[in-house]
């Protein structure tokens, strides 16, 4: 439970600070005062109710980990930790240039984290069963299917804005008509999902729960800024639904691991157009990741990270060797990159089969640590 908390802490500190955008030359001392007024300014509701529930899922988190939940003194950490990383926060909003700090903030984030604390005295069995890393880290399938999930909510900045909901809906009004590759994309995805929760115990949510954690992720787009909600999405997901009753009952490693194959192939040569000549591989990794906007490069090597190191494990289901999946998806992404360079609108480099190398070697990683872990619970 204390990697959720470790991990809510991080996305707390990305959301409140992004893009990052420092400048020391912004800091005005005048504005020092706001720090130590916590008196709740005028504040739209969105605002405010944005406040509070950024700081909900800190406190549920942190009094789950808490070994007694009774204790005031337990009460009493949160809170201080709560508010050391919601005033800190302000502190540093002071040298970001067009933000405005306020100690008030920090207070409706208290309020959040003890709203998050009062939830977190709640027994839920099964979620601290799920993340208990006692006996080695979580299984792979459900942190592949976690990171999945949350891949849907990039960039991860989320406001609750009525303009933002919409502009959302005005996007999914003009443009009616889905994708059939982005489509496609979006139910090998969700597929891959809830393989993924169904594939070890104790699983972290029951089957019976998919349509719920598929709404809630399409419905919490809505509000993330910078998230483009489109048909394509939400056509994936409500396809991928129904199609799972389908696919449950077939052998679904290897029948994953084609569509995950055939998604791959689509997203490396689309448009599907080819060049008049051909243009010169890259033998320098990330070459291609370092123009441009940067953050949209590290969500899209991100995204391929995942993509490959789920058509690996998909793999390593079949029953085929750690290293002879990462091995043939490296060069079945190897071959790819060279053929790229005939399509038009591609980088062809060698980035992506270093990608699958690094999430295979991940996997090893992983699976040292597993062992070692299960070793010495053992041996206590």
């Amino acid at each position: 439970m204390r990697n959720l908390v470790v991990a809510v802490t991080v996305l707390i500190i990305y959301g409140s600070l992004y893009p990052f955008n420092f400048d020391l030359a912004s800091f005005d001392p005048d504005i020092l005062p706001t720090l130590f007024d916590f008196r709740p300014g005028r504040v739209g509701r969105g605002d405010l109710l944005a406040n509070i529930v950024l700081f909900v899922p800190f406190g549920f988190f942190a009094m789950q980990a808490a070994e007694n939940r009774t204790r005031w003194t337990t009460w009493l950490i949160i809170l201080i930790a709560g508010f050391i990383l919601a005033h800190t926060i302000q502190i540093a909003q002071m040298v970001i240039p067009g933000r405005v700090p306020s100690a008030g903030d920090t207070l409706l984030n208290m309020v959040g984290c003890a709203l998050g604390c009062i939830l977190g005295t709640l027994r839920m069995p099964r979620l601290a069963k799920a993340t208990n890393i006692s006996t080695g880290p979580l299984p792979m399938p459900t942190i592949l299917a976690l990171f999945l999930v949350v891949w849907n909510l990039r960039p991860f900045i989320p406001s609750i804005d009525l303009q933002l909901l919409i502009n959302n809906i005005k996007n999914l009004v003009e443009s009616p008509i889905p994708h059939p590759l982005w489509t496609y994309q979006g139910v090998v995805t969700w597929l891959i999902i809830f393989h993924f929760l169904d594939s070890d115990e104790p699983r972290l949510l029951p089957e019976k729960r998919y349509p719920a954690l598929v709404f809630i992720t399409l419905a919490l787009g809505f509000f993330i800024v910078g998230n483009s909600v489109n048909i394509d999405r939400i056509a994936g997901a409500l396809i991928a639904l129904p199609l799972w009753r389908v696919v449950r009952r077939l052998p679904r490693p290897p029948l994953l691991s084609f569509l995950t194959l055939v998604l791959i192939v689509g997203i490396s040569f689309e448009p599907f157009e080819l060049r008049e000549a051909a243009v010169r591989f890259n033998w320098v990794p990330f070459s291609g990741a370092l123009n441009g906007n940067l953050l949209i490069n590290v969500l899209a090597t991100t995204k391929k990270m995942l993509l490959y190191g789920s058509l690996i494990w998909l793999l390593v289901q079949c029953r085929v060797r750690l290293s002879v999946a990462t091995g043939a998806v490296s060069a079945l992404l190897f071959i790819s990159e060279q053929l790229e360079v005939f399509f038009v609108g591609r980088t062809p480099e060698i980035s992506d089969p270093l990608l699958a190398f690094r999430a295979g070697m991940g996997f090893s990683f992983w699976v040292v640590f597993r062992l070692r872990a299960r070793e010495g619970a053992g041996g206590t």
